[in-house]
């Protein structure tokens, strides 16, 4: 069986359900995604210069460098948190914040 990389090209509609704040109690961070064009730009701990680009790989899924995120969505399909790796750390959990 061959692998084959999913295309996806998030809608704007999409992005902006994307958008907002998570927490993370064990890293004790926070990301802030807002919608780029066709990526999320994401900052770590309201930095005013750590902004970077995470671009779609997958539905929900994202990367910047080595760097994934995957987004989790309730039975409902709203998104509820997100799931961080790096080559450090995997599938640290972050809430959405209201």
């Amino acid at each position: 069986m061959r692998y084959r990389r999913s295309v996806w090209t998030p809608t704007p509609t999409e992005l902006k359900d994307l958008v907002g704040r998570y927490r993370s109690d064990e890293l004790m961070a926070l990301f802030e995604a807002t919608q780029g064009k066709d990526s999320l730009m994401v900052r770590v701990n309201e930095s005013p210069r750590a902004l970077a680009e995470f671009k779609p790989v997958a539905r929900d899924t994202f990367m910047a460098g080595r760097s994934l995120l995957r987004f989790n969505r309730d039975s409902s399909g709203k998104v509820v948190g997100l799931d961080y790796t790096n080559p450090l750390l995997r599938k640290v959990k972050f809430t959405r914040q209201n």
